[in-house]
């Protein structure tokens, strides 16, 4: 089993995505493999916000 804990909140991704600069080194796992969330399209990131509100 394994376990893979989001540890930034909604409000730091959001940030992120209106300030990119500041979150150059902020790194999610997609689809099995990690990315650096600044360099995803909006849309992706979009979609990894909203999964982590559904999931809270």
């Amino acid at each position: 089993m394994q376990l893979q804990p989001t540890v930034v909140s909604t409000e730091t991704l959001r940030d992120a995505q209106q300030h990119p600069e500041k979150y150059l080194d902020l790194i999610v796992k997609v689809g099995g493999y990690n990315a650096t969330f600044v360099d995803l399209g909006t849309p992706i990131q979009n979609d990894i916000i909203n999964r982590l509100e559904y999931n809270l």
